[in-house]
């Protein structure tokens, strides 16, 4: 029996739970909830104790999820737009401002 070794454009580099808790920010124990659920992708457990990850998959994966954020952080949320004036100012006038169109927005409160 003749063993090839793999061009390194196929190596797999496959890492365990706690490097991708690292990678993710997550726990070990979330990432093993989020494994068994099949909400990470290339998980395996091998030997039927051990989690394993395809660890390029992961990143690729991260970055997607960043892509979504990104996204969504261009959407105006219910017509609000904020901008840099509100970070300097009175906070306790911005938190009223902030409350007023939080009860508009449920319906709590009738616009002025």
């Amino acid at each position: 029996m003749v063993l090839r070794r793999m061009s390194p454009k196929h190596e797999v580099e496959r890492g365990s739970t706690a490097k991708v808790a690292a990678m993710t920010g997550y726990s070990v124990r979330q990432v093993h909830g989020m494994a068994i659920l099949g909400k990470i992708p290339s998980a395996a457990k091998l030997n039927g104790t051990r989690w394993s990850f395809d660890l390029k998959r992961v990143r690729q994966w991260i970055q997607e999820k960043e892509r979504e954020v990104e996204a969504l952080a261009k959407v105006p949320i219910l017509g609000v737009r904020l901008s840099p004036r509100r970070a300097v100012g009175n906070p306790q006038a911005d938190d009223a401002d902030l409350n007023r169109r939080y009860e508009e927005a449920l319906g709590i409160r009738k616009k002025l």
